[in-house]
């Protein structure tokens, strides 16, 4: 499996980022965990991307990259953690699978909830066909903040997304474009929405600068 030079490096950077600080526990709306916890959370974690990071300098194949970071989450025993801390890991890997063009998502569901609630999940999981993908590099580390849009319905307005990059953590402002309906989102999470209708790309600029100054990002 090729991995571009550019995301070589993003993989680079969130290996020495600080994970699990106190900020991101705040921005989860939690207390942190016990420094202990924290301490292993993280060395686990960057334990899985000195593999990847390791394999992708060799050339691995797809399927030993996605074999290493299910390797890496399983290291994690689900028994020590609560489930706000299980929720954590399983954003921070599924972060990490983006990142590299892997999907995770029905590992993940095993490992939250185990291998009989996971399989139930995917059962019961509408199939959702993507008609269009709005994409724009991130204003901060370039990377393809992705609006995948499921479903249209004539007349809805359009509807202006702030966001946060799942990566460096920047804000940024996204459009949904006319008539979007079924949204979903790739490397990043929505922050606050506006309706296009009452809000102009100005005034959605202005709203995002305020999120920026407010939450420390100037």
């Amino acid at each position: 499996m090729a991995i571009e030079k550019g995301v070589l490096e993003k993989l680079m950077t969130l290996r020495e980022k600080r994970k699990f600080t106190s900020a991101d526990w705040e921005r989860r709306g939690l207390n942190p965990s016990d420094p202990e916890v924290i301490e292993e959370m993280t060395r686990l974690t960057n334990m899985c991307l000195d593999e990847l990071l390791a394999d992708a300098q060799s050339d691995a194949s797809e399927k030993q990259m996605k074999r290493i970071l299910i390797k890496g989450l399983k290291r994690f025993d689900t028994t020590c953690y609560d489930t706000e801390e299980k929720e954590f890991i399983g954003d921070e890997f599924y972060k990490i699978g983006q990142l590299i063009g892997i999907n995770i998502g029905d590992n993940l569901n095993d490992w939250l909830y185990g291998k009989f609630l996971g399989t139930m999940i995917r059962l019961t999981k509408k199939k959702e066909v993507i008609i269009e993908t709005r994409s724009s590099p991130c204003t901060a580390c370039n990377t393809p903040l992705n609006l995948d849009i499921t479903s249209k319905q004539d007349g809805v307005p359009n509807c202006w997304i702030i966001c946060q990059c799942n990566l460096c953590e920047e804000y940024n402002l996204l459009s949904s474009g006319e008539d979007a309906v079924g949204l979903r989102f790739g490397n990043f999470k929505s922050v606050e929405t506006l309706d296009g209708n009452e809000h102009s790309e100005e005034d959605a600029v202005t709203r995002l600068n305020q999120i920026k100054y407010f939450r420390g990002k100037k």
